[in-house]
């Protein structure tokens, strides 16, 4: 558009903390004491959940106790396609379809899971930093590897790798829920 770099800042999309801190009073929403990964986001080819869904396979191996967590809209082929894929962990696997609170998931799962072959700016994936989970997150956008801090509060993987997923949902679990208070998150110098 021939404006000059230094007259032009990029912020990032910012995080209500008062609405969130308002919403996460809610009650525990999940129906398990275990292990409880939670993926937020409509069910769409964008999202990867069929990959999320062979990872999850894959950790129930290893963590029989688990479950996983969809919160976001299910009205499409490809949602319903996802659904039929997800009845071989039957039991562990839960579409809770649309939130207006997803916050309340959230700041109660074990560990968020972004799961997607593309992204624009991950808001999810900053509102679940914000919230002090574990995350795990695929190499989406290259934002992520400023949110992620590789096995300090999560871990970041290819897209489209069911076992690498798999391996990093099963080691997130392991670490600390966070060693950053939800004020220090920083991105490029920038609190969010």
């Amino acid at each position: 558009y021939g404006v000059a770099a230094d007259k032009v800042s990029v912020i990032l999309n910012p995080i209500d903390e008062d609405r969130i801190q308002t919403q996460i009073q809610g009650e525990n929403p999940f129906k398990t004491d275990g292990v409880n990964y939670l993926a937020v986001g409509n069910i769409a080819y964008a999202k990867a959940y069929d990959v999320l869904i062979q990872a999850f396979s894959i950790v129930l191996q290893y963590q029989p106790e688990a479950h996983l967590y969809i919160v976001g809209r299910k009205e499409s082929e490809y949602a319903t396609e996802i659904m039929k894929q997800a009845t071989s962990c039957s039991g562990h696997i839960h579409f809770e379809g649309f939130q207006a609170n997803p916050y309340v998931y959230m700041a109660h799962c074990s560990v968020f899971v972004l799961s997607s072959r593309m992204e624009g700016c991950p808001n999810v994936l900053l509102e679940a930093r914000y919230l002090n989970r574990r995350l795990v997150a695929t190499e989406c956008v290259p934002i992520v590897n400023q949110i992620v801090q590789e096995g300090r509060n999560g871990y970041i993987v290819p897209v489209n790798n069911a076992e690498r997923l798999a391996n990093a949902m099963l080691q997130a679990i392991q670490l600390p829920v966070s060693l950053l208070p939800q004020t220090e998150i920083c991105l490029h110098g920038n609190s969010i």
